[in-house]
């Protein structure tokens, strides 16, 4: 029976040196059906430990944190609140696993540099002994300075609609603030209105061809929460928004794809 894990972490070729001895195993189970970017609604399949799932609690969905709003046990169905903390919503296959994070985690409390590739392991603990070490598997992570850099905005409209498949002449995007340092201790989701920006907050929007990547336009350093981009580009492109704080460009950025005409 595993009961818990340690969390072991190197820099390098140093020797691993254990971070944390008390991990948790957290619940979580597969998305039955593909979830698109505004569903809320979720049934699980082949879950593990489901009946501890706390409602409010943080869960995570592929690169996506979202809030538990309502969970069943029985019928392993709920609602999710979508794009929490420092990401958007995103859309998600059939399959993909949700894990019902809480407090179920290990944590490794070492301050280290940007751009530090660390490697980490878990050694599982169970009542006959622990893993041995030469038996789990590595995984690395490159530090990319996510604990410093701004949320990106939520409430991310197009011409004051949510993922418009068309837009004709200039294209208007809108967006409410967002704030890490008010937010630290909240579950914000994305449909919310604005909180703060943090200080020094400046937001970016570009349009893209969607076939060549190529910029049609762009503007930088928006202050409120509106930008009007024009092109004269006819066909399918991408309208991207993210926020910017000190030189450091938000974890994730709004990113959707339309077809434009004038």
């Amino acid at each position: 029976l595993s009961l818990s894990y340690a969390l072991e972490a190197r820099v390098g070729a140093a020797a691993f040196a254990e971070r944390d001895d008390s991990g948790s195993f957290c619940p979580s189970g597969l998305l039955v059906s593909a979830l698109g970017p505004q569903d809320t609604a979720f049934v699980l399949t082949a879950g593990t430990d489901l009946d501890f799932v706390e409602v409010g609690g943080a869960a995570l969905l592929d690169d996506e944190i979202v809030r538990i709003d309502a969970f069943d046990p029985a019928t392993l169905s709920g609602t999710l609140a979508r794009g929490c903390v420092d990401t958007v919503p995103a859309s998600h296959a059939a399959g993909a696993r949700l894990w019902f994070l809480d407090d179920e985690t290990a944590v490794d409390p070492t301050e280290y540099a940007p751009s530090v590739t660390v490697q980490a392991r878990l050694l599982t603990q169970t009542s006959e002994g622990q893993l041995d070490p030469a038996l789990a598997a590595v995984d690395s992570l490159v530090t990319a300075q996510r604990q410093g850099r701004p949320y990106p905005p939520g409430l991310f409209r197009i011409g004051g609609t949510s993922y418009p498949a068309s837009v004709t002449g200039d294209v208007v995007l809108s967006w409410a603030h967002r704030d890490r340092r008010l937010q630290a201790d909240q579950l914000i989701d994305t449909a919310q209105g604005s909180i703060g920006p943090e200080s020094g907050t400046t937001y970016s929007a570009r349009l893209l061809r969607a076939d060549t990547q190529a910029v049609l336009v762009s503007q930088t350093g928006i202050a409120g929460t509106t930008a009007t981009l024009s092109t004269t580009y006819v066909g399918d492109v991408i309208a991207e928004l993210w926020s910017v704080r000190d030189g450091l460009d938000s974890h994730q950025r709004w990113r959707h794809t339309f077809s434009h005409a004038i």
